[in-house]
């Protein structure tokens, strides 16, 4: 547990984060507090409730990217909600899309059965030319699911990214 106060010390929050010999986050001079990497933020139980992933993941247009897997135990369910922002250029033109997509899976007798949506509708897009379209999909296999995003643009990419975070509400996420 870290005690950090507000910048002018009338505040004080208790902040829980998973460590393992790494600082997740530094406090600032400012007294503000800045996350590290890879940071997640705990629950009073101990269950990993957010993911901050800042690390851009390369993606290839017109194919399917495996971005996490969940465990799904026999009887079990997970779900969660995963924040997202894709950057596309060639070099003279950029697109951008951000959004929220949520998952869930369920597993009836080592059959796993999983979906994701995502709705265009809460995006931001933004295209100085050209068009750029996502889809979702999560693959079901005995005991987990792997959510996967293949991006279709227009452009000839030279840089294709995505930088994402997590938020698991039920089951255990390993990034990939």
């Amino acid at each position: 547990m870290a005690k950090v106060l507000d910048s002018v010390g009338l505040t004080e929050t208790l902040l829980s984060v998973e460590n393992q010999g790494v600082p997740k986050f530094s406090v600032l001079g400012n007294g503000s507090v800045q996350l590290v990497s890879g940071a997640t933020t705990l629950d009073s139980s101990g269950q990993v409730r957010e993911i901050y992933n800042p690390t851009a993941k390369t993606i290839v247009d017109g194919s399917a990217t495996s971005l996490f897997s969940v465990a799904v135990a026999a009887g079990a369910a997970v779900g969660g909600v995963v924040h997202f922002s894709i950057f596309a250029s060639d070099g003279t033109d950029h697109q951008t899309i951000t959004g929220t997509a949520t998952y869930g899976a369920v597993n009836k007798a080592a059959t796993t059965t999983a979906t994701v949506t995502y709705a265009t509708a809460n995006e931001a897009k933004a295209v100085s030319s050209g068009t750029l379209t996502l889809a979702f999909t999560a693959v079901d296999s005995t005991n987990s699911v792997t959510v996967k995003l293949q991006p279709t643009g227009s452009l000839t990419e030279t840089s294709y990214t995505i930088i994402y975070s997590i938020f698991p509400l039920r089951g255990v996420v390993t990034i990939l």
